[in-house]
């Protein structure tokens, strides 16, 4: 990657930029208890979490379909904003997006959260100065975002191959892979390492790894 040829790092938010995997486990497992499930460990939840969040709902036990999947998902949406400032930046993430900012290397956002939220979030953590544009859904059930992805790259200006994808989950790779963009996934977020590497994407133990593989 440092042969010059990316012009673009188009980030993830959640689990990637966002250290919030904690507050989900912490939702999720009272959702569970409310209806007498088994709860999960932070290490089973990066097992089984997945896109779109009625994949990972059905695995939990819970409806993956129809109203109570519905009140599940806006009672979780509720929950997190009334919640979401107890999370911090990933390690290393803010140093980085500033190391890049600071070279010809553009960057944006582009997440599965829903376009309002994405940007109050962005806006609290003082980010929003670094990047050119941010994608985000019109739902709140994490749903769509390859078809997002082709749409956000097409108004870059930019070859595909000229961006890279920094993502925390197999969504992020597969939404990478469609788009024909570089990826490299996050093992410090929503996707246990062992699943990220069976995948056979670039794996990175460290944000401050991309601006390394960037720019030495």
């Amino acid at each position: 990657m440092k042969n010059g040829h990316i012009k673009h790092v188009v980030w993830d938010w959640n689990g990637t930029i966002l250290d919030d995997v904690h507050l989900c486990v912490e939702i999720v497992n009272e959702i569970l208890c409310d209806r007498e499930l088994p709860t999960v460990q932070q290490e089973d939840y990066r097992k089984c979490f997945d896109f779109p969040v009625s994949i990972y709902y059905k695995r939990l036990g819970l409806p993956a379909s129809g109203p109570v999947f519905e009140e599940i998902s806006h009672h979780f949406i509720e929950e997190y904003h009334r919640r979401w400032t107890c999370c911090n930046l990933q390690s290393k993430v803010r140093e980085t997006i500033r190391v890049l900012a600071s070279t010809s290397v553009a960057q944006s956002l582009l997440s599965a959260g829903k376009q309002e939220h994405v940007e109050i979030f962005v806006e609290h953590h003082d980010l929003h100065g670094y990047f050119s544009s941010v994608s985000g859904a019109t739902n709140i059930f994490a749903e769509g975002k390859v078809e997002l992805g082709r749409r956000h790259v097409g108004e870059l200006g930019l070859e595909p191959s000229e961006c890279l994808m920094v993502g925390d989950t197999l969504h992020d790779y597969d939404v990478a892979q469609a788009i024909g963009a570089e990826c490299l996934l996050f093992c410090g977020g929503h996707h246990s390492e062992q699943r990220l590497l069976e995948s056979g994407a670039a794996v990175i133990a460290c944000l401050s790894e991309v601006s390394a593989r960037l720019i030495g």
